[in-house]
């Protein structure tokens, strides 16, 4: 095992990971019930070990932003993500490089137009999923391939401009604008809007083109 490395286990085996003392460690551990395996079609693995591939690059490097900052990562697509990634390293699902289909594009537009429509509310993966009839991974990948981002990439930038239409044109306080367009918390709220529009929610609202609100 080398750092960036998957460990493998399939439902009842065991295994255990050392290290060397006084050189320091750190692992982080997915656990997968059966009946979550059967819903992904994924197989039991066959192989124990996977090691740092560029293709899990992405989803290791999340894996560690929750374990520092998991106010800024979707749990819920880092574990269908993950699964979905190690199952196309070790060819256990079909890999198509083709883009996607008319079909497949229908699927990903009715999840679009669910997403505008209830962005306040919590979306987990497996409902928009759901919405568009296909299985979360190949949702996962197939939205971002027709997207460019993730099912919560878009979730949080529909959010983000609401909240932005809001702060133009409504005298609402920053905190009720933050919990109507679907944020649980005023600092997250902060955060995410400064990386998406370069200034804190206060100072977009005090631009000199929104300043009739004050």
């Amino acid at each position: 095992m080398s750092p960036g490395a998957v460990l493998l286990g399939n439902c009842g085996q065991s295994f255990k990971c050392s290290h060397e003392h006084a050189t320091g460690d750190r692992c982080l551990s997915f656990h997968y019930t059966p009946e979550f395996f059967d819903r992904c079609g994924v197989p039991p693995f066959r192989v124990p070990r996977i090691p740092a591939l560029p293709e899990l690059a992405p989803w290791v490097a999340m894996a560690q932003l929750a374990v520092q900052a998991p106010q800024k990562v979707s749990f819920d697509e880092l574990g269908w993500g993950l699964i979905g990634a190690v199952a196309e390293v070790l060819r256990l699902t079909r890999r198509c490089e083709r883009a996607p289909g008319p079909a497949d594009e229908r699927r990903v537009s009715a999840s679009l137009r669910f997403i505008e429509a209830h962005f306040s509310e919590p979306l987990p993966l497996a409902q928009l999923a759901s919405i568009a009839s296909m299985r979360a991974f190949h949702f996962l990948r197939t939205f971002r391939q027709v997207t460019g981002l993730t099912p919560h990439q878009y979730l949080l930038r529909t959010r983000l401009r609401e909240a932005a239409t809001r702060l133009a044109t409504r005298p609402e306080s920053i905190l009720d604008i933050a919990l109507a367009s679907g944020f649980g918390d005023l600092s997250n709220f902060n955060h995410a809007f400064r990386a998406e529009f370069g200034v804190n929610p206060r100072a977009y609202r005090m631009a000199p083109c929104n300043r009739h609100l004050n």
